[in-house]
């Protein structure tokens, strides 16, 4: 047989007569990604799922027997509904497709890609034809690169097809799952801790011997008084398995970050003492989801859960769990009596999310405490993992006083603007220099002829692209002008990025153009901290365990450029 060139190969698969390859000399090959997606309801039982790999490797093979198409990479999106497009594997394909790293769009078929009708129509007659991306859905025999009106039709009925499907189908799964709640069937992924699903039922819940000790420990400690911060301490100090690295032990989870016992958590205990499946109830529509109604998760609150008495066997006594509910409900109003009491004290955290714990690296809190009988009040700022004894590898303990981190911020960014006079001078030297200034100018202008001309190419492929709609133009003579139009916008933008590159190294010429003294100049005269002022000026603040604050500043590169060039 004789061989073919690939040549030949690639214009047979783009449906370019041989006969007209010198005048398609720039046939492409397409840079493809691969979109996979398994749905909620696939990932539910995946003994029925079609996994991931299976749409992989069923992708990889149609691209090995496709010579114009060339694999950039696969984006996946495990469990994730099809009736909107906020996925993560999405999203980050769309960001290539902008880039211009992507112009192939692959399938197995249309419902991976999406199911709501309106968007999904759009993706596919607007979007992607407009960016000039070829969509391929291999099991509905679709390739956007040689549909006729036709293909495109039947390929829309199917969207449609696959809309009405998602909305049905979510309604009845919805509907079902709500009908097995009502009737005390356990539905959920994970039994709550103290539990296992049923080896016989797995609708049903059993006790799990182990944990339910320490549940029926943690509500008699709770009892005798302890608070949930010094309950999680103790089972923190006697290395018991929180209740995920529990469930990682008996192979119920699997994932990495639960595969070391982590200190038990404050608000852990707290759900547990809550719970009234420990009675033996079957509580369950703590959120729900309604696909079908466009309605993402939502919690519910207490009144609206659907609780099915005496399905399982309790862990905890009536008597016993009635006066911890009787404790809780004491500790609550008399917590918000307190913060009623004080309000008058409250103030701004203008510091809020900027301080970090240089020890563990998480975020600060800010506490405050009244004191001199409730007629003066102080505001920390302490390590929580420290502070609910929740991490004893952290000894940032003591808290620092909201006043000292202040005056400590306030003093960095004062000096930071004393700089400024100086750093006048030296612009204003720079911008004696005719040489700088020229060079500037010439970038500039050919920064506004380079844009100029990428504006005038997306106008040509959308006429060329409408020509080819209407007839006017071959396919060929279409590849053949859309690629030459692509390969001049591909150079042009790299132009574009050098020129930039060239003009982020001039010195400036002006007191604006410099990131670090615009934005502190802003606020020169100001004699007191302001959130505004922080944001602008401050992005992270780091407290060491002696209470040494480490502030870092935003522009300090464009800072230390500026008095670099003065030398």
């Amino acid at each position: 047989m004789a061989r073919v060139s690939r040549r030949k190969q690639i214009a047979a698969a783009q449906g370019v007569p041989v006969d007209e390859l010198p005048k398609a000399a720039a046939l492409r090959v397409f840079r493809t990604a691969l979109y996979v997606r398994l749905s909620i309801m696939d990932t539910r039982d995946r003994k029925d799922s079609e996994s991931l790999q299976t749409q992989i490797d069923y992708l990889c093979g149609y691209i090995a027997k496709h010579p114009d198409l060339e694999l950039y990479d696969c984006y996946r999106d495990n469990g994730e509904t099809g009736t909107n497009f906020e996925r993560p594997g999405f999203q980050r394909m769309m960001e290539d497709v902008k880039a211009g790293r992507v112009d192939c769009i692959i399938v197995k078929d249309l419902s991976r890609f999406g199911r709501d009708f309106l968007e999904t129509g759009n993706f596919l007659e607007k979007v992607l034809p407009f960016m000039g991306v070829r969509f391929i859905s291999v099991n509905d025999n679709y390739d956007s690169i040689r549909a006729d009106s036709g293909e495109a039709m039947t390929i829309a009925l199917k969207n449609l097809m696959n809309d009405i499907y998602a909305k049905d189908i979510s309604q009845k799964v919805y509907s079902a799952l709500d009908t097995k709640k009502r009737s005390g069937e356990f539905i959920g992924n994970f039994a709550a801790y103290g539990y296992v699903k049923s080896p016989e039922d797995r609708h049903k819940l059993a006790v799990d011997p182990d944990a339910a000790k320490v549940v029926q420990r943690i509500f008699r400690m709770k009892k005798d008084g302890m608070s949930n911060a010094a309950i999680a301490r103790i089972l923190t100090a006697e290395q018991i398995p929180n209740p995920n690295y529990h469930r990682y032990l008996q192979g119920v989870v699997f994932t990495k970050r639960f595969s070391e016992n982590s200190p038990w958590q404050t608000q852990t205990v707290k759900h547990i003492l809550e719970n009234p499946v420990y009675l033996g109830h079957m509580v369950q529509g703590k959120k729900i989801t309604k696909l079908h109604a466009g309605q993402k998760q939502k919690i519910m609150p207490p009144s609206e859960w659907i609780i099915v008495p005496n399905t399982h066997e309790a862990i905890i006594e009536q008597e016993l769990f009635n006066a911890v509910q009787a404790i809780l409900k004491a500790k609550h109003e008399e917590y918000h009596s307190r913060l009623g009491k004080y309000a008058h004290f409250d103030s701004e955290n203008i510091f809020e999310g900027l301080v970090v714990c240089a020890c563990c690296q998480h975020n600060m809190t800010r506490y405050k405490s009244v004191y001199n009988k409730g007629r003066a009040v102080a505001y920390h700022f302490i390590c929580p993992r420290h502070a609910m004894l929740l991490d004893a590898g952290c000894p940032n303990a003591g808290g620092l006083r909201e006043n000292d981190l202040k005056e400590a911020v306030y003093e960095v960014l004062r000096l930071q603007m004393a700089m400024l006079t100086d750093a006048e001078s030296v612009i204003q030297k720079v911008s004696r220099s005719s040489a700088a200034r020229s060079r500037r100018t010439a970038l500039d202008n050919e920064i506004v002829s380079v844009q100029g001309r990428l504006k005038k190419l997306d106008s040509l492929r959308q006429t060329l692209f409408e020509s080819y709609v209407d007839g006017i133009v071959t396919q060929a003579d279409y590849l053949f002008g859309k690629s030459r139009y692509e390969d001049e916008a591909r150079q042009l933008e790299g132009r574009l990025q050098n020129i930039q590159a060239e003009k982020d190294a001039l010195p400036e010429v002006s007191p604006k153009q410099n990131k670090w003294f615009a934005a502190f100049a802003k606020f020169r005269d100001e004699k007191e901290l302001s959130r505004e002022m922080l944001l602008a000026l401050v992005e992270k603040i780091y407290v060491n365990e002696d209470k040494q604050v480490h502030i870092v500043l935003n522009y300090q590169d464009e800072m230390k450029k500026l008095f670099q060039e003065e030398v």
